[in-house]
């Protein structure tokens, strides 16, 4: 008995990497919790604000509890 890696092997390991891959970066890039939508759904529930620093710029940050 033969035991090897051949074309056949390759093109079925590529294609799973190939999914797993997909999968990861499509989770990390357009998942509910990425960084700007927590930030968006904190902003809209009144847990954080954007405010304007002294040079102008716009910063995200939270809300001060009284």
């Amino acid at each position: 008995m033969k035991f090897g890696f051949d074309r056949f092997d390759a093109v079925l390991l590529g294609i799973v990497l190939g999914a797993v891959l997909n999968a990861v970066i499509t989770t990390i890039t357009e998942g509910e919790n990425t960084v700007g939508n927590l930030r968006k759904q904190a902003v809209e529930r009144g847990h954080a604000e954007y405010v304007v620093d002294s040079d102008g710029k716009t910063t995200w940050q939270w809300k001060e509890e009284k």
